[in-house]
């Protein structure tokens, strides 16, 4: 199968003048290989885009990077999204050359090319995903584990390249988009969880030992957000509301 890959990085730089010169190679664990290709690093602050020459590029100087990437499949009309959320963050800020080999898992996230299609579907290689589905970084830890019926799914969790959890979406199958989400900092803790509803979408705000320090609340028909701030011990200390259009108010405890 001919495969083209399209990396865009979406780049927001600390603050540094040296050159970084990136070199990135690819393991795809459904051909088990090291794979390389050309892509494109964008740069959103200063609207460039640099395109890798022999797998390479030059950036401007240091910073934090966000990976996406994209396969389109010549002898289907699917493009797949091969770039997991775990894998979409690069920070280079001690090295003026920074190479590393991305993990393209197995799990894919795939899109329809055909004018005006909205069809999707979560592939396991060249397999429509269905069932207990497991993939893995090429040290061994699982990278992605997800539950599906028939492509569409209903649980998907995702793992750092050190084993750690990194996130959890639970679907009503056949949706696009998550009922809740779950995302957890560097140690394995929960950091922040996301409620979605018809109604309103709610946020949640976890410090580093778990203790809940704000909630979000965006009111989908009233177009306006509830944020409530809480003290260390879980206590409401101040309520901020937004109505559309309007002030915002608040409201000290």
């Amino acid at each position: 199968m001919n495969k083209i890959l399209t990396i865009l990085l979406l780049i927001s730089f600390t603050s540094t003048n040296a050159q970084v010169e990136v070199e990135l190679s690819f393991w795809d664990e459904c051909l088990d290989s090291v794979i390389n290709l050309e892509y494109e690093i964008y740069d959103f602050a200063n609207d460039s885009t640099y395109k890798s020459n022999e797998f390479k590029v030059i950036l401007p100087s240091k910073g934090f990077y966000m990976l996406d990437a994209n396969i389109v499949s010549t002898d289907t009309d699917y493009l797949s999204y091969v770039i997991s959320e775990s894998n979409s963050f690069l920070f280079i800020e001690d090295t003026n050359f920074y190479t590393d080999t991305v993990c393209i898992p197995k799990i894919r996230r795939t899109f329809s090319t055909a004018l005006h299609s909205s069809n999707w579907n979560y592939f396991n290689c060249n397999n429509l995903s269905n069932g207990k589905e497991i993939s893995y970084y090429f040290n061994g830890n699982k990278h992605i584990e997800g539950k599906f019926i028939d492509g569409k799914p209903y649980e998907l969790v995702e793992y750092r390249r050190n084993g750690i959890i990194y996130s959890k979406y639970y679907y009503k199958v056949g949706d696009f988009d998550f009922q809740k989400a779950e995302y957890y900092n560097d140690s394995g803790s929960l950091e922040e969880l996301k409620i979605n509803s018809p109604r309103k979408q709610e946020i949640e705000y976890y410090d580093s030992l778990g203790n809940i320090e704000k909630i979000e609340v965006y009111q989908r028909r009233k177009k306006r957000k509830i944020v409530k701030y809480f003290d260390e011990y879980g206590k409401l200390i101040e309520k901020e509301i937004k109505p559309s259009n309007k002030k915002t108010k608040h409201n000290k405890l």
